[in-house]
């Protein structure tokens, strides 16, 4: 189901969004160490998780993604 506004910002003002980390290594550098990128997922009330791309661009035209970058700096 769509990412509702109503429910992207109950998603912020309750916390409820996760951080991932997916290794992400360039394959002609393999071995020189790990590097991860991070994922955002938001968690629906259900525990069900909705990948960012389902979310953003709603965010960008609600004018909300410096709450979410916040959210996410402040989870690190």
């Amino acid at each position: 189901a769509r990412v509702t506004l109503p429910e992207l910002t109950d998603a912020l003002e309750h916390g409820r969004f996760e951080l991932w980390l997916q290794p992400a290594e360039p394959l002609h550098d393999l071995g020189r160490g790990r590097r991860y990128e991070a994922l955002l997922r938001l968690v629906r009330e259900d525990g069900t998780r909705v990948e960012a791309g389902e979310f953003l661009a709603l965010a960008e035209r609600a004018d909300l993604l410096a709450r979410l970058d916040a959210w996410a700096l402040e989870s690190l």
